[in-house]
């Protein structure tokens, strides 16, 4: 039987979703977990799956069409830009959307859109 409901992530961590939490830990001066306290009540936002940085993470992870890389130079806008998104309440993102930075540092479009 199919469900409209929308399911929670069963594990956004990836090796791309690792690679990309391991570039952006350096922004933070929390200490990173250990892995018993790797649950979404951690208080670094990275590994607190409810935080607008987790969600952010996971997006440009596994969701973004672009597929930014840890090397990218615009990671870290890329990344600061989508976290304000999730922290402003921005409705779901998903594939058919173009929360993206087209032209390297804006214009970019309104997801909503």
């Amino acid at each position: 039987e199919e469900t409209t409901e929308q399911q929670p992530l069963s594990s956004p961590i990836t090796k791309r979703f690792e690679r990309l939490r391991k570039r952006l830990l350096p922004l933070y001066s929390e200490a990173v977990p250990t892995e018993l306290e790797e649950t979404s009540n951690s208080t670094h936002p990275l590994f607190n799956t409810q935080s607008p940085q987790f969600q952010a993470l996971n997006w440009l992870s596994n969701i973004d069409k672009s597929q930014i890389t840890e090397e990218d130079p615009h990671i870290v806008q890329r990344y600061a830009l989508t976290v304000l998104y999730f922290a402003t309440g921005g409705p779901p993102v998903d594939h058919n959307t173009d929360f993206s930075l087209k032209r390297r540092g804006g214009p970019w479009r309104n997801p909503t859109n």
